[in-house]
């Protein structure tokens, strides 16, 4: 993850290196998971346009290792719920469906039970549905934490200068209204 993710294509082949898990095309087992690249890309162009950089990145710095690992956990978390929507279809149910998170299994005389309030963020909504949403609804809270300066009209930083984000702007990109987004 050492190069700016620029284009939704960069960001498709960063998550893919960085996550081989995704890259499912050299399955040939039709039992396994199979994940459509131009789903990841979709994915990935919705990231690129939504995840603000400035909100991601400390003070304007070219480094962006937080920025792409943000928006690779989105997408991540994004394909994950579309494989399980896929996974849903192909059992004969309808797509779409959440059914929250699984508190309980059992087969035969074996059961198995997760603590899910241990890992779960009780304000984050369908991000809790993947490891991926979690780590990202974790992140995306860090992401401009601090001091600003008001009526400024921006957020400068120690020395005074520009590139943390305009006031009112918000971690995806956005107008910067209440509810616009991270």
């Amino acid at each position: 993850m050492a190069s700016p993710i620029v284009t939704p294509s960069d960001l498709r082949t960063a998550l893919l290196a960085d996550f081989p898990v995704f890259d499912t095309s050299k399955n040939t087992d039709l039992s396994q998971v199979s994940i459509d690249p131009a789903m990841i890309l979709f994915w990935s162009t919705v990231a690129v346009k939504m995840l603000n950089k400035s909100r991601w990145t400390a003070d304007g710095d070219p480094e962006t290792t937080v920025y792409n690992l943000g928006l690779e956990m989105f997408v991540a978390h994004n394909v994950t719920l579309e494989v399980l929507a896929q996974r849903d279809m192909d059992m004969a149910g309808i797509p779409g469906v959440a059914t929250g998170v699984v508190a309980t299994k059992s087969a035969g005389d074996v059961a198995i039970s997760y603590n899910t309030q241990a890992t779960l963020d009780l304000d984050a909504g369908h991000w809790n549905y993947t490891i991926w949403g979690q780590r990202f609804i974790r992140m995306s809270r860090m992401m401009g934490a601090g001091p600003i300066h008001v009526n400024t009209g921006q957020c400068l930083d120690s020395a005074g200068q520009g590139g943390i984000a305009t006031i009112g702007e918000s971690w995806f990109s956005g107008t910067g209204a209440p509810g616009d987004g991270f």
